[in-house]
């Protein structure tokens, strides 16, 4: 039997873990080729994608237990992983009365996924971050004009500050960004997305190239969504990064570095960077995060078995942004994300982003039933087929 370690209990290593635990031949009661074990530092699975719905104040909860997520077999530890070990399969992580423990793998699924910017800013990029916005917004003095400044342009941004406008419209909600807002859409749904925006009461600043910013009154509170950062610990254990921490892997997800192509690291998520310029397209979130925990998941299978490495296609088919409860823009994209000419917006726009997040969760737990049951759109670029890799023992 060989031993998983997935470390990380968001979208990529969820599914990861699942897929694995699940995987025909790893049933209960059939033979069994992996013994999976997550190290996360949380208990609960949180859906990231709503947590400007969290800060908002308009949904009370965006968590639920991970282990109501994940396969009856994955077996989780809530700590810390202080390093990894490269060439002893070894992850160190804190133990009891923070004395530091060793856990032994065979393979490893990177999947740390990312947090805020700075942990001193207010954001709605992780769990708690949210949930000081959320504080911040209800200590408002009430009766009185105070404005919230969101800034970010991208779409954590727009959903952002369109559901804090929502929610709470005796605040003044402005969004400011350097460069365009949404600049990942088209003309037609930036228009469409802008007059949602104004019609919800966000006023708008951009500041183009080199235009004066415009004169603005100063926020009573600032929520940071300019971006993510990616935890240290590859970086700190020696494994190839690039300037933003992300895991350096080939197109099969494999670590970099071994020319045997025999690494038994992969790396699944926001955290990890395929290193190859095919995947340049491939943007942060869940929607990318998914189909790498699978192909992760995947390859360890087909190590385990001693078949050849593939690589990892994954396309995209929409952006969906919500606008509030009642209102959104989906904007239909080719596979490599570029925009096409269809958008839907409004109610119909609202309802598409609402399946899509329910989907985000409904898929994972499907591969907690029947493995290999999670499927998604084939990517640009061509599939290629690896060397045989031998499975590690």
């Amino acid at each position: 039997m060989h031993t998983v370690l997935v470390i990380g209990g968001g979208y990529a290593g969820v599914m990861a873990a699942n897929r694995l635990a699940a995987a025909p031949g790893n049933a209960s009661g059939g033979k069994k080729k992996t013994r999976v074990t997550m190290i996360t530092q949380s208990p609960d699975f949180v859906e990231r994608i709503r947590l400007h719905e969290l800060a908002a104040g308009s949904a009370a909860s965006v968590s639920r237990s991970l282990t109501s997520m994940l396969h009856p077999d994955v077996k989780v530890i809530v700590s810390r992983v202080l390093s990894i070990d490269p060439d002893a399969s070894l992850a160190n992580y804190e133990g009891e009365d923070s004395e530091t423990q060793q856990f032994s793998y065979d393979y490893l699924v990177y999947a740390v996924g990312s947090g805020n910017a700075r942990d001193d800013e207010l954001s709605t990029g992780t769990l708690e971050g949210a949930e000081r916005v959320r504080t911040e917004i209800a200590a408002l003095r009430a009766g009185t004009t105070r404005i919230v400044e969101v800034v970010g342009g991208g779409l954590t941004g727009i959903e952002t500050s369109a559901e804090i406008a929502a929610q709470h419209p005796s605040l003044e909600v402005r969004l400011v960004t350097r460069g365009r807002i949404a600049p990942s859409v088209s003309v037609q749904a930036r228009n469409r997305l802008l007059k949602s925006l104004h019609r919800l009461g966000v006023a708008t600043h951009e500041s183009i190239e080199n235009e004066t910013a415009i004169p603005r009154q100063s926020a009573d509170l600032t929520v940071n969504c300019t971006g993510f950062q990616i935890p240290t610990l590859a970086r700190d254990s020696g494994l190839p990064v690039d300037d933003s921490n992300r895991l350096l892997v080939d197109a099969s997800l494999r670590l970099m570095g071994s020319p045997t192509n025999v690494s038994n690291i992969f790396g699944a998520g926001d955290a990890a960077r395929v290193v190859d310029p095919g995947y340049e397209f491939m943007r942060p979130g869940c929607v990318t995060a998914l189909p790498m925990g699978a192909h992760a998941a995947d390859e360890i299978l087909r190590s385990i078995n001693n078949l050849s490495a593939h690589a990892h296609s994954a396309g995209y088919v929409f952006q969906c942004i919500s606008l509030g409860r009642r209102r959104g823009v989906v904007q239909f994209v080719r596979s490599n994300d570029a925009p096409k000419i269809l958008v839907l917006s409004g109610a119909l726009g609202a309802w598409v982003k609402e399946w899509i997040c329910t989907q985000t969760v409904a898929w994972p737990l499907g591969e907690s039933r029947k493995g290999g049951s999670y499927s998604w759109p084939a990517g640009p670029q061509k599939s290629a087929v690896f060397p045989t890799a031998p499975a590690l023992r």
